[in-house]
């Protein structure tokens, strides 16, 4: 292992992020939309990337020089000889996401939907729980109002319990 798991996500993170990030600013700041289509194809394939990384991480990390080929990735992606970005997204990547489209679609609404679900029902329980909060403050309130407790030591082992009267 040359550079183990450590080393390379210093590495993946400058590579990966740092350079391709500021590349992107400097192609918006150019206003070249060549450069631009070119940075935004790179962010998008990095991600689907880092989707089967979380997969790759967990399944085949034990292979010999896995994370030199996870850097090597990340650059391989950027680089203007490889353009490997370029590639998978025209190749591989487009076609897919054209293919399924639709469905991806109706997948992310119905997401949306059952999670704006969840935390409405998630804040009507804390409306709920906090409408009933002064009886429950009030049962505890009496609770310890009661009579106070007396205490007594237990013959055989000398230790002091609570009791109730």
């Amino acid at each position: 292992m040359l550079l183990g798991q450590s080393t390379s996500q210093i590495a993946i993170i400058l590579l990966g992020y740092g350079w391709p990030a500021y590349q992107s600013y400097k192609a918006i700041n150019l206003k070249n939309s060549q450069l631009e289509r070119q940075w935004l194809i790179y962010w998008i394939v990095l991600a689907f990337y880092f989707l089967a990384q979380w997969v790759g991480d967990s399944l085949v990390f034990w292979l010999p020089l896995y994370y030199e080929a996870k850097v090597a990735t990340v650059v391989m992606l950027w680089h203007p000889r490889v353009k490997g970005a370029e590639y998978l997204f025209s190749n591989y990547l487009s076609p897919m996401l054209r293919a399924h489209e639709a469905a991806i679609d109706r997948g992310l609404v119905d997401s949306k939907t059952r999670a704006l679900d969840y935390i409405n029902s998630q804040i009507q329980r804390v409306k709920d729980l906090a409408s009933t909060s002064s009886s429950t403050f009030d049962v505890v309130k009496s609770f310890t109002e009661q009579t106070p407790a007396t205490q007594r030591r237990h013959p055989r082992q000398g230790s002091v319990h609570v009791h109730r009267e």
